[in-house]
C-alpha cells in the first residue's frame, strides 16, 4: 500500500504477494546529485528520557494479548479492533503517534476494544494462522463471538478514514447479528471479499469485490475501498491483464486521502507485466496524470506520510518512463514533504517515523552521507531499537561500506526478535560472503536455518525456509571446492 510498510510499499507488488510491503531497499541512486538542503540531525544527541515517549493513544490498547482482546470484546458486547503493525514498521509508527492518539478517536472506545500486536513477537503468532497479515500495518475489526472478519484496513489511515472505517465496522456487525444483511448485500459481499483476503485467497476476494460493486449503488459510500480491494486482489492473484484493464477504468474514480494513490501503485505494478510497450507507456502517462492532479489538488486530510509517499510513487513512475530529471525532481520534494515533518515532530520516536523515506530518498539523490548521519543520530536517540540500527546497516551496504554495515547489523540482531531478526541473519550471511569470512557465513546461515524451522504458528514459512537451506548449501558447497586440492 502507499503509506504501508511496503508501503506502499507499499502496494503490494505484482510479482511477490506473500512479500513485506515496507519498501525494504533504498530506491535506485542514479539520479543526478542535488545540492545539499539543510543537514539532518546532528550524529551526536542525548539518550531519551521521559519526555521523549509519544503522547498516548486516544483510545486504551491491550498489548500483544488477542485471546484477553478477545475475551473482554465478547464479555463487554462490543467489537474487537486490531492494529497489526511491526517494530520496522515506519507507517505503523506514523499511525500510532499521529492519527491513534487523536482525542476524536476517544469516543469509540465506548463501543470497540483495540488491542495492538506486534506480529514479529511469537505470543501473537497464533493470531497470524487466522488472519493472514502482508501489509503494515493492517487493521482488523472482528466480531469477538464468530471470530469472523467484520472489516479490514491495509495499509494507513487519515483520523477520518479510520472513523469512517470503525463505524463501518460497527454498522456490518450490527446488520450481521441481526442477521437481516442479504448475502448479496454489497456490504456482505465486501465482507466475504476481505474474509478471503485475510485468508491468502485473493482469487476468490477478487471475485467477491466484483460482484460488491456490481450489486452496489453508484453513490456507495464503500466503492473506492472496494476497487481499491479488487486491484490489490488482481495483482496479488497475478490476473494481470484483468489489472490493466481495471486499472485503466477506474483509476480516476477512487477517493480518500490515502486510496488514490494506493491504488496507482498497485496499477502501475501490474503495467510492468503488460506485454504491448505502447500501450504500457500510455497508461504510465494516465497514472502520471493522476499523480500530479492528487498533489495539485491534496485531500485535505492526506496526511505527511501519504504525501511523500504519493511524490515516491510518482517518482518512480518516471524512473520507469525513462524519464530521469522529472524523477529527480518528484524525489526533491518528497525530500521536502520527509524533512519538514520531521522537523515538525516532537520526539525522536515520532522523528524516527520519516527515517525509511528520508533514507531512501538521500540515497536516490546521490546523498548517502546524509542518510548515514541521520540514522546514526537515530540510534542514539533510540537506544533499545533495533530498527535505526538495521536501516543504517542497509544504507552502509548499498554505500559498499560492509564492515561498518556488518558492525550495525549485529547491532540490530542482539536487539531483534522472530521473523524480522531471521531477515536480518540473511543479511548478515550476505555481508560475510561478500567480506571473505565463509565459516562464519555458514555459521550464520545455520543459525538462520535453524530459526525458520523453530518458528511457531503462523510465522512458520516453508518457502523461506527452503530459501534459506538452499543458500546454506550453497555456501558449504562453495567451502568445500575452496578447500579441495
Amino acid at each position: 500500500m502507499v503509506a504501508a510498510c511496503q508501503g506502499p510499499t507499499r502496494a503490494p507488488p505484482a510479482t511477490a504477494s506473500d512479500a513485506p510491503t515496507e519498501a525494504q531497499s533504498p530506491e535506485a541512486a542514479a539520479a543526478p546529485a542535488a545540492t545539499p538542503s539543510a543537514p539532518p540531525e546532528a550524529a551526536a544527541a542525548s539518550a531519551p528520557d521521559e519526555s521523549d515517549a509519544h503522547p498516548p493513544p486516544a483510545v486504551p490498547f491491550l498489548q500483544d494479548d488477542f485471546e484477553a482482546a478477545l475475551g473482554q470484546a465478547r464479555s463487554q458486547k462490543k467489537l474487537l479492533f486490531v492494529d497489526a503493525w511491526a517494530e520496522w514498521c515506519h507507517t505503523c509508527k506514523s499511525m500510532q503517534a499521529f492519527v491513534f492518539t487523536e482525542p476524536a478517536l476517544t469516543p469509540l472506545a465506548e463501543r470497540v476494544v483495540f488491542v495492538a500486536l506486534d506480529t514479529d513477537k511469537p505470543e501473537n503468532s497464533t493470531f497470524l494462522e487466522q488472519y493472514a497479515v502482508n501489509v503494515w500495518p493492517s487493521f482488523f475489526a472482528i466480531d469477538p463471538t464468530s471470530k469472523n472478519l467484520i472489516g479490514y484496513w491495509p495499509g494507513s489511515a487519515s483520523l477520518a478514514e479510520l472513523r469512517d472505517f470503525v463505524q463501518q465496522s460497527l454498522d456490518a456487525q450490527e446488520a450481521l447479528t441481526q442477521a437481516s444483511l442479504d448475502p448479496t448485500n454489497p456490504v456482505a459481499l465486501l465482507i466475504q471479499a476481505k474474509q478471503s483476503q485475510t485468508r491468502a485467497d485473493p482469487r476468490r476476494a477478487a471475485a467477491l469485490y466484483e460482484q460488491a460493486l456490481a450489486k452496489a449503488p453508484a453513490d456507495w459510500s464503500r466503492k473506492s475501498e472496494a476497487l481499491h480491494g479488487r486491484l490489490w486482489s488482481l495483482a496479488q492473484s497475478r490476473q494481470l491483464a484483468a489489472c490493466n484493464r481495471f486499472g485503466e477504468r477506474h483509476l480516476a474514480e477512487v477517493t480518500g486521502s490515502s486510496l488514490p494513490a494506493f491504488f496507482a501503485s498497485i496499477f502501475l505494478g501490474c503495467l510492468e507485466h503488460e506485454p504491448n510497450p505502447k500501450r504500457r507507456a500510455q497508461l504510465r502517462d494516465q497514472v502520471i496524470a493522476r499523480l500530479h492532479e492528487l498533489l495539485a489538488s491534496p485531500d485535505a486530510t492526506m496526511s505527511a506520510d501519504d504525501r511523500e509517499d504519493t511524490w515516491r510513487i510518482l517518482s518512480d513512475a518516471y524512473a520507469a518512463a525513462g524519464k530521469r530529471s522529472e524523477a529527480h525532481q518528484a524525489r526533491l520534494e518528497r525530500l521536502k514533504v520527509l524533512e519538514a515533518a520531521a522537523e515538525a515532530a516532537k520526539t525522536p520516536q515520532a522523528k524516527a517515523t520519516f527515517d525509511a523515506a528520508r533514507a531512501d530518498t538521500y540515497l536516490a539523490l546521490g546523498r548517502g552521507a546524509d542518510a548515514i548521519k541521520m540514522l546514526q543520530a537515530r540510534t542514539q536517540e533510540l537506544p533499545d531499537s533495533y530498527e535505526p540500527r538495521a536501516r543504517l546497516a542497509s544504507v552502509q551496504e548499498r554505500l559498499g561500506q560492509n564492515e561498518p554495515a556488518l558492525a550495525s547489523l549485529d547491532q540490530a540482531i542482539a536487539r531483534a526478535y522472530g521473523p524480522r531478526r531471521l531477515k536480518y541473519l540473511a543479511q548478515r550471511a550476505r555481508l560475510l560472503e561478500k567480506l571473505g569470512r565463509r565459516a562464519e557465513q555458514i555459521e550464520t546461515l545455520r543459525a538462520e536455518v535453524a530459526g525458520y524451522q523453530a518458528q511457531p504458528g503462523g510465522h512458520a514459512n516453508a518457502a523461506r525456509t527452503e530459501d534459506a537451506q538452499a543458500r546454506l548449501a550453497k555456501a558449504l558447497a562453495a567451502q568445500g571446492k575452496a578447500t579441495s586440492p
